[in-house]
C-alpha cells in the first residue's frame, strides 16, 4: 500500500537548518490538522507522525509554524534518546 503523503527533506540530519516536510500533491500539510488518523477506508490501518525517526535516536520535533519537522530547537544541541 503507498501512502498519498510524501516528505521533502532540506538541510543535513542533526543540523538547525534540517526540516522535514510532510506533502500532498506537491504541497505541504500540517502534521496536526491534515493528515488523517485513518490510512484506508477500511479504517484498520492507522497514520502517525513519528518524532524520532527510524534507526536514529536525535529527536525531531513537530513545529507550529511553517509546520515542518525539524530538529529540537528549545535546545542548544541535538536531544538523543534511547
Amino acid at each position: 500500500m503507498s501512502s498519498e503523503y510524501t516528505v521533502r527533506k532540506i538541510g543535513a540530519p542533526n543540523t538547525l537548518e534540517h526540516r522535514v516536510y510532510i506533502e500532498k500533491d506537491g504541497v505541504h500539510v500540517s502534521p496536526f490538522h491534515d493528515v488523517p488518523l485513518y490510512a484506508n477506508a477500511e479504517q484498520t490501518i492507522l497514520n502517525m507522525i513519528v518524532e524520532i525517526p527510524r534507526w536514529t535516536n536525535a529527536k525531531l520535533e513537530v513545529s507550529i509554524s511553517p509546520r515542518p519537522v525539524s530538529r529540537f530547537l528549545r535546545r542548544p544541541v541535538t536531544a538523543y534518546f534511547g
